[in-house]
């Protein structure tokens, strides 16, 4: 017999059901809600600081490049006036400062130009550097510099004073250059013993180095950086058709893309501001000022000449797209958790409700009913109590500490991650105020913070309370994250806060720190080690090759046939120095002095190296076929060393009495294109095979074949950066063939 409904259960079950599903609900919501905004803040934090890493990073690559150009700059006119240079016959201190200009030239590979103007503003000297070498203007394509900016500006130049052009084209014959080529150009005046002021010289500084470097500072793939000028012009800009519009006469520029933004930069020297859904981070560049500021130790009596215009805006402008991969992984992977759960919390809400049901109809029953209705009702608790232990598990269990405050700052409910954070147990703590927790020289400022939180309405999630520091049981300090939101709970308003211990990161942070500052340190290193051995090693070097030719010059046939030979062996010693030197700066600058890879036709680079080395193919008789190139991805003119040296080593290694036959064919990989450089020469033993890609590794004496044992090294190193591998096969005797792995063109593989 089904027993009468009560007239109250209609009402009563969709009340109960809805009141018991609000609270799980509401404590489900907050806890998915408090998650989230944990992730995104986490994660939107980390994206801030990485760029403006990446613009400290781009700024002080700028000041190093130039740094290096000031010191050379110093160095050459120094070392001018103390030689006593032109106080010399016209002729003679012309010649050696030609000679000097070339040296320089050579072993720094940074100068499109080195220029001696005169005090009228006349070229009287003038090396330009193309084709890796030094070439001497002659005398009748020597120009009038007069009315150029640069020299007007720098011609009064005071002894020790420095003038720094602003970075613009290069323009000969009143035309821009083509292809473009960016210069930044340096004066310093000249004077002999009497003090009387000759000239000045004019470094041509070739900036496109320095703008690729600030290039590779950018880390993000969603990031760019941007070179600016004072009037808002690009320098540098990864859409080249917005850049030098003050020289190419086109207005496009970053206060007109980018008004309001623009106007926030030039206001500050730095800083970080989000306009129109883009992150802007930006730094400002006073050349002067931070040359003479890096140059450690100062340079005694340097002063520089330079304007406002000579100061720069460094720009980052990165999208949002990175913050959507933290809704994504929420999306992903914790919205089907937090949905099951939600799941069971409906199905709590309604056994419950269920069971106010049943319970108000047991009471209409009669009493053979009622013990049927007591063991319902007994199982109806059992699925309570378990959804409350499921819930209460969640919150236990949970990385973060949570803790539970009423408005007064009380605590109410502290889980076991809190317990683990701060050393308190629950029942120790609950009860107290939430100021034992905090340190007493920042408890001011947080009641301040937690003063003004409660004053605001409606209530909203309030995040990041910042990074403060956490007391804990036994009176130590920690790095704690807090994020804090206020909800109604049973009427009453609640203080909600997540807590992290983030002494880790801190300390993680503070390493990491430390190795970009020993990194720096290390860098700078490098490069005095490079400055030390352009100038340092290489000027007494000459000078000793200098005074030897002399001597064989004027006591040749005078001496003793001995002496003429110690000379002689002198001279040659003095030369494989040099070559020794320069060729190892080349190998040392392989990797930062590398252009950008690009797709490359192979046999257009090998076309030109066999034509511009063909008057030493004919002289050696040498027999030089190719396959069909492929298209590779490559710095061209590293690719071109590597040819080059291949081929050379090939045709210096002739086995006596036979004609030089080398001939380079490819072969298609699945992501890559085999090349092989095959001779007839003398061949290699199988043991020297890895020794000869070692670095000074020679098997042969320098009386039989000439080199300096690095050129194989070199070849190795390219090959290397370009992500492949270089091998040989041999057979004494009867010859060698070399093969190397260069990225195809249609592959899709990332090179360094």
């Amino acid at each position: 017999m089904t027993p009468p409904q009560s007239p109250i259960s209609a009402s009563s079950m969709p009340k109960g059901f809805l009141t018991n599903f609000a609270k799980l609900a509401t404590l489900l919501i907050l806890a998915a809600s408090m998650h989230y905004y944990f992730i995104h803040e986490t994660m939107r934090g980390d994206w801030k600081a990485s760029e403006q890493l990446n613009v400290e990073i781009a700024r002080r690559t700028i000041t190093t490049d130039i740094v290096s150009v000031v010191r050379d700059l110093t160095f050459l006119t120094r070392h001018l006036e103390q030689q006593g240079l032109f106080d010399l016959p016209e002729n003679e201190w012309k010649r050696r400062l030609a000679l000097e200009f070339s040296a320089l030239s050579e072993s720094k590979r940074l100068y499109d130009q080195v220029r001696f103007l005169d005090v009228h503003g006349m070229e009287i000297v003038r090396i330009n550097y193309f084709d890796k070498q030094a070439h001497r203007v002659p005398e009748s394509s020597l120009q009038d510099k007069s009315g150029r900016d640069y020299f007007v500006e720098g011609r009064e130049l005071d002894r020790g004073k420095i003038y720094i052009s602003p970075l613009d084209l290069n323009i000969e014959y009143r035309r821009i250059e083509q292809p473009l080529k960016p210069v930044i150009r340096l004066l310093m005046p000249q004077f002999d013993k009497a003090g009387r002021k000759k000239g000045v010289i004019v470094l041509n500084y070739l900036a496109q180095q320095l703008i690729d470097n600030l290039i590779q500072a950018s880390g993000d793939v969603h990031s760019s950086l941007e070179l600016v000028n004072h009037d808002g012009y690009w320098l540098s800009s990864p859409n080249e058709a917005d850049q030098w519009g003050f020289v190419l006469g086109h207005d496009r520029k970053m206060p007109q893309r980018y008004p309001d933004a623009w106007m926030r930069i030039v206001s500050k020297e730095s800083g970080q501001f989000e306009v129109a859904d883009q992150l802007f981070t930006f730094a400002t560049v006073r050349l002067g000022q931070a040359v003479r500021e890096a140059i450690d130790p100062p340079e005694p009596g340097v002063n520089f000449l330079q304007g406002a215009d000579r100061d720069w805006k460094i720009v980052a402008r990165a999208s949002p797209k990175l913050l959507t991969t933290s809704l994504r992984h929420f999306r992903d992977f914790q919205l089907p958790f937090y949905a099951a759960t939600f799941a069971l919390t409906l199905l709590g809400a309604w056994t419950l409700s269920r069971v106010r049901e049943r319970q108000l109809l047991i009471e209409a029953q009669n009493d053979v009913e009622l013990s049927d209705a007591y063991a319902e009702l007994e199982q109806a608790h059992k699925h309570i109590k378990e959804s409350e232990a499921w819930h209460r598990a969640l919150v236990e269990n949970m990385a973060e500490g949570l803790i539970v405050t009423d408005r007064c700052g009380v605590i109410q409910s502290f889980n076991q991650a809190a317990e683990l954070i701060f050393g308190y147990t629950a029942g120790d703590i609950i009860g107290c105020n939430v100021n034992i927790l905090i340190p007493a020289e920042v408890r001011e400022d947080h009641d301040v913070y937690v003063a003004t939180y409660r004053s605001m309405e409606p209530v909203t999630a309030m995040g990041g309370h910042g990074n403060i520091q956490g007391l804990r049981a036994d009176g130590s300090k920690f790095d704690v994250e807090i994020t804090l939101q206020s909800r109604y709970i049973n009427g009453k308003r609640c203080n909600i806060a997540l807590v992290r211990d983030v002494s880790d990161r801190k300390q993680a942070e503070r390493a990491n720190q430390q190795k970009n500052e020993a990194l720096a340190r290390s860098n700078a290193e490098l490069e005095r080690f490079a400055y030390v051995a352009s100038h340092d090693l290489q000027e007494p070097l000459r000078t000793m090759s200098s005074f030897v030719q002399l001597l064989a010059q004027r006591y040749h046939g005078n001496l003793d046939a001995d002496a003429d030979k110690w000379i002689t062996y002198i001279v040659e010693a003095s030369s494989r120095m040099k070559q020794l030197i320069q060729d190892l700066l080349s190998y040392s600058r392989i990797n930062s002095h590398g252009g950008k890879p690009e797709p490359v036709a192979v046999g257009d680079v090998l076309d030109a190296l066999l034509t511009d080395f063909s008057s030493i193919i004919s002289q050696q008789q040498s027999d030089i076929t190719h396959d069909p190139m492929p298209i590779v991805i490559a710095d061209p003119g590293q690719l071109r060393q590597l040819l080059q040296n291949l081929i050379g080593n090939a045709m210096r290694y002739r086995a006596p009495g036979r004609t030089p036959k080398i001939h380079i064919s490819a072969e298609r990989l699945p992501d890559s294109w085999r090349f092989s450089v095959r001779d007839n020469g003398i061949g290699i033993e199988q043991k020297y095979f890895a020794r000869i890609f070692e670095i000074f590794q020679r098997l042969h004496s320098h009386s039989r074949y000439a080199g300096t044992g690095i050129g194989l090294a070199v070849c190795k190193r390219i090959v290397e950066r370009h992500g492949g591998r270089i091998w040989l096969e041999s057979t004494p005797g009867e010859g060698s063939t070399f093969f190397f792995t260069m990225q195809a063109a249609d592959a899709n593989i990332s090179i360094s």
